[in-house]
């Protein structure tokens, strides 16, 4: 028997609808009605792999490790070579203070498809463990995967003010500006560089362009 097409696209629809309601709950914090809307969206599409991973993503922010793990275990049987299986698996991992058993996921996340998430938490974790050159040599593969990654130089930059290098984060941020004039990210870490490299004069203009264009940050208003 065939399905009637018009109650087959109401049935996505709702079912988007729930998930984007689940994705705006777990991002403001509001876990229980994350949950509510993500298992009615699954009610019409069970075993859907990005609503399962939603899932996973929620109770690991949520705290529910177990939760997590036992969603996670039915997401790996249906989709044992999804991606997002390793990259959750890591996620569960530093959750449970095991960033080291995270590594090899991630990079196995990074190997099957390379992106500016994987990447950062992958450079992070190692960060986290006091492995800089390791961390390093990455950041320099994941430049040259993206070179116009925004994110992947400013945390280049970042690593470069955290290893006492300032001269060479100044130069990473005047290029990034270059080409992205408009990053306050940019914008505020050269108005802190500047400040202490060449006072508050060369700072000022570059702090007040950071302010207007991301005013709500509070680091950003500190600076």
């Amino acid at each position: 028997r065939q399905r009637d097409p018009e109650s087959q696209h109401a049935r996505t629809l709702s079912a988007n609808v729930h998930y984007q309601r689940g994705i705006q709950m777990m991002r403001g914090g509001d876990f229980t009605n994350a949950r509510t809307a993500i298992f009615t969206a699954l009610t019409s599409f069970p075993g859907n792999r990005q609503m399962l991973a939603l899932l996973v993503e929620t109770e690991i922010r949520s705290g529910e490790l177990r939760e997590a793990a036992k969603v996670l275990r039915e997401m790996e049987r249906l989709h044992p070579s999804a991606i997002l299986v390793d990259a959750l698996r890591a996620d569960l991992y530093v959750a449970e203070g095991e960033p080291e058993s995270a590594l090899p996921h991630y990079l196995i996340a990074w190997t099957k498809l390379p992106s500016d998430v994987i990447a950062s938490k992958y450079f992070r974790t190692f960060r986290h463990l006091g492995r800089l050159e390791e961390g390093e040599q990455f950041l320099a593969t994941w430049r040259s995967v993206f070179p116009s990654s925004v994110l992947a130089t400013i945390m280049t930059g970042d690593h470069f003010i955290a290893t006492k290098r300032p001269e060479k984060a100044i130069e990473l941020y005047e290029n990034l500006l270059v080409h992205v004039p408009d990053s306050p990210a940019a914008l505020n870490n050269l108005a802190l560089l500047y400040l202490e490299a060449r006072g508050p004069e060369s700072a000022l203009p570059l702090a007040e362009r950071a302010y207007s264009l991301a005013s709500v940050s509070p680091s950003i208003g500190d600076t």
